[in-house]
């Protein structure tokens, strides 16, 4: 129920089901939170459809179409995944890794009203 039919099946023919269900699982979660309405949206509702040179494409179910945003997954470590979804993006837009900052430094960088 929480995944597609096309992301479960990828999930069954995997190596690692484990992983596979926890990199789908984390970029449906970013995609969620870049369009900000949560669980509102139903799981099931769109697919994660890993593209070519791992740009990975988001895909309404009911309209059968590609939606207007892009995620790109980082291994953080080992059993680590980041993954970051982003509207009208381009691969490109994206940086081959993820800076690290530390939170005293952001919360310089932005002010500690941002901080709580």
């Amino acid at each position: 129920m929480f995944f597609t039919g096309f992301e479960y099946r990828d999930i069954i023919h995997s190596r690692n089901k484990n992983l596979a269900c926890f990199e789908i699982w984390t970029l449906k979660e970013s995609y969620l939170k870049a369009v900000g309405k949560g669980l509102a949206i139903p799981l099931h509702s769109f697919r994660v459809k890993n593209m070519d040179n791992n740009q990975i494409e988001i895909v309404d179910m009911e309209k059968n179409e590609k939606v207007d945003f892009i995620c790109k997954q980082y291994t953080i470590a080992a059993d680590y995944k980041l993954a970051v979804c982003a509207k009208r993006a381009k691969k490109n837009d994206f940086a081959e890794y993820p800076a690290e900052i530390c939170f005293d430094e952001l919360r310089r960088s932005i002010g500690d009203e941002y901080c709580g």
